[in-house]
């Protein structure tokens, strides 16, 4: 009862959940992990939108104020108005629709993207779900699996002992195949460049930050690639954060052993370099 945690199983263990409702918080009218907003008083404000999915939203970030977005903003000058648009689980074609559908539009936009992002196209394309990693407990023990936050914490502890590397095998071959199919690919860059022609023809600077599989670096770089490369050949500003933190020991970069999401210390360093970065984009926007 007293084990709160956040991990990759996310609310599938007692002990994600008791994290979630503990520390998943300001919920705005809106849905969003973030303050509310007023949008009836946002005179001399400049807005600025952060968009993407759990990367943003700070899974496994228990202080909202220590997420990149967060943290950008309080260096950033009082006339600027941050917002922080993300859900876990979403992908391109999500994020698209929801600057579009947005009441306002944002003076600025970052961009976060993840290799899952083409999860959603994938599954478009091929009219099939992503493969599914887990499980559930044998129907004998499944109860008290459930409702025994001690067998829950040690039973998903050994599963995932057990199965990590060959669900980790799984769903990396999927994302692997995904990113090498022509149609998803083809689908995938219109997702993207979607958002590229909202903010090109509004006028609307945009920032894209290209975070890579932080316990594997290597693996997803061919990936990150191709998205850097239709990005910048748009040209559009794109952080690559692997060309940043190539060489580091990952656990210094994940949130904790169970959990890959985005730690504190770089969720502030990537706050430093999209302030830099948004600072040569706006130029007298922000100072």
């Amino acid at each position: 009862m007293f084990v709160v945690s956040s991990d990759s199983f996310e609310r599938l263990t007692l002990a994600s959940r008791q994290w979630f409702a503990k520390y998943w918080n300001p919920i705005n009218s809106f849905g969003y992990r973030d303050i509310e907003h007023d949008l009836n008083n946002l005179d001399g404000k400049k807005l600025l939108f952060v968009v993407g999915d759990s990367f943003v939203a700070g899974h496994g970030i228990k202080n909202h104020r220590d997420r990149f977005s967060d943290v950008l903003g309080s260096q950033l000058k009082d006339d600027w108005e941050v917002f922080n648009i993300a859900r876990n689980g979403w992908d391109t074609k999500d994020e698209f629709t929801a600057i579009r559908d947005f009441p306002v539009m944002p003076d600025a936009i970052i961009l976060s993207y993840f290799i899952n992002d083409i999860d959603g196209t994938a599954s478009r394309v091929w009219k099939q779900d992503q493969p599914s990693l887990i499980k559930e407990p044998h129907w004998l023990i499944r109860p008290i699996v459930k409702r025994s936050h001690l067998f829950n914490f040690f039973y998903w502890r050994m599963y995932r002992f057990r199965n990590s590397r060959q669900m980790a095998s799984i769903y990396l071959a999927y994302l692997e195949r995904a990113y090498n199919d022509a149609n998803v690919w083809s689908v995938h860059e219109q997702d993207l460049l979607q958002i590229v022609d909202l903010a090109n023809n509004n006028d609307i600077p945009i920032v894209v930050v290209v975070f890579p599989l932080l316990v594997d670096l290597n693996w997803s770089r061919p990936f990150e690639e191709k998205v850097v490369h239709l990005l910048r050949g748009r040209g559009i500003p794109v952080i690559h954060l692997s060309e940043i933190i190539s060489g580091r020991d990952h656990r210094e970069l994940v949130v904790n052993n169970l959990d890959a999401h985005p730690s504190v210390s770089l969720h502030a360093e990537v706050a430093s370099l999209l302030r830099a970065q948004l600072t040569d984009k706006t130029n007298e926007l922000v100072h």
